[in-house]
């Protein structure tokens, strides 16, 4: 089950609330997404812990809605 990108948009924005968010849809099918996150609240974390936060905020719909997702994080 794919999801569209505009509710995908919707999710990471309700953990992101002050992100500047980019979402891409790589190859047309609204399962494979480049997701670009730049929010403060990734400030002094490695990018490891920054993913982790992303991967939290999608738990709901990973492996049942997404197939596959990049994840650029920043802070700034």
């Amino acid at each position: 089950m794919a999801i569209e990108q505009k509710e995908l948009y919707e999710i990471v924005k309700l953990s992101f609330p002050n992100a500047t968010i980019k979402i891409v849809d790589l190859v047309g099918d609204k399962d494979h997404y480049r997701i670009e996150i730049i929010d403060k609240s990734f400030v002094e974390k490695n990018k490891i812990q920054q993913h982790r936060i992303v991967h939290k905020a999608l738990d709901s719909i990973l492996n049942n809605r997404l197939h596959a997702i990049e994840i650029k994080t920043s802070s700034n």
